[in-house]
């Protein structure tokens, strides 16, 4: 059984909007119509209630949600940058780096991802000591599978990543503006991995 409170709002409204439907089809129809109508909404009323669901049935689906999922600390472990366009042929072909050769590579820890439940999100850059060197801050959206990234702190730039969400891990996928001309024309595509 539903445990289950009626909001007293809705129930009028609901029993409102049916009444009206019945005043309306009782002139057509005659008072049978208007039985069959009371009968049908104390019925609805005492079987369904109104409301839909409560906050543990909705705590309940939400943390199966795709968003819920997202919430928490992330570690980047693998990038893959494909340098090779049109008009870069004299661009080295790709840059590839992972959790083995990270640190040599970027001169860093890997960048974590830290996503909010308010839907704020913050990046973090470490050198090799693990002093935090830049911080990225701003707001995220998910849409089917779409991540809106929309990034406020230290200057506003929006990205927009395609998401393969799994419990624990995460494949991203976008197109960036590597050489800073204003075109996102480079594929680049990551994985990160839930630590906390």
């Amino acid at each position: 059984m539903k445990d289950f409170t009626p909001d007293f709002a809705c129930v009028l409204k609901n029993c409102f909007g049916m009444m009206k439907q019945c005043v309306k089809y009782t002139r057509d129809y005659g008072f049978l119509y208007l039985y069959i109508c009371a009968v049908a909404g104390i019925l609805m009323f005492l079987l369904t209630g109104c409301g839909g669901k409560t906050s543990k049935e909705y705590h309940h689906a939400l943390s199966f949600s795709a968003e819920s999922k997202l919430i928490g600390v992330w570690e980047k472990v693998w990038i893959k940058v494909d340098l090779c366009t049109d008009d870069k042929q004299d661009e080295p072909g790709i840059l590839e780096v992972n959790e083995n050769n990270w640190e040599e590579e970027m001169k860093m820890r890997p960048v974590k991802m830290i996503f909010r439940e308010d839907h704020t999100y913050r990046m973090e850059h470490r050198d090799l000591n693990d002093s935090l060197v830049q911080v990225f801050e701003g707001h995220w959206e998910m849409t089917g599978d779409s991540l809106f990234m929309e990034q406020t702190n230290p200057e506003w730039v929006s990205f927009s990543y395609r998401l393969d969400l799994d419990h624990r891990k995460a494949s991203l996928s976008t197109l960036i503006d590597w050489d800073g001309n204003g075109i996102k024309d480079i594929a680049f595509y990551g994985l990160v991995r839930k630590v906390n």
